[in-house]
């Protein structure tokens, strides 16, 4: 028995690890599913961002396409921001790759960077 505490240490641990490497690259990888894409009519039928969850987030939302067009924004519980159109076009639902940490925090690449790629592993940092 005196080995069990360190058998338990060294199963959570890996399973700890496990859920980082496997994540979305994120710390938390579901508050993603708290953000949701459509357009909104309210908003001249561009593509708009909504929180869905009980508390606020930070998005940040970069181009699949490697275009270099990103964007970051606060949403309180329920809020819904739009993107506009960029150069007279309206982006397509799914055509941003979306990074979301909980207020106060921003979603930081390997160089402590806010994530400005698509497919980048990051991680929330607090705001400077």
């Amino acid at each position: 028995m005196r080995h069990f505490p360190r058998f338990v240490t060294a199963m959570l641990f890996g399973a700890a690890s496990l859920a980082t490497t496997f994540g979305q690259g994120h710390e938390t990888p579901g508050l993603n599913g708290c953000i949701k894409e459509f357009y909104d009519p309210e908003m001249y039928n561009w593509l708009t961002f909504r929180n869905s969850c009980t508390e606020s987030l930070t998005i940040v939302f970069v181009a699949k396409d490697q275009s270099g067009v990103s964007g970051t924004m606060d949403l309180r519980p329920g809020g819904k921001d739009s993107v506009g159109s960029m150069k007279g076009v309206v982006p397509k639902v799914g055509q941003f790759e979306i990074y979301v940490c909980r207020l106060g925090y921003e979603p930081v690449d390997g160089e402590n960077k806010v994530v400005s790629k698509p497919g980048t592993s990051v991680r929330c940092q607090p705001k400077k």
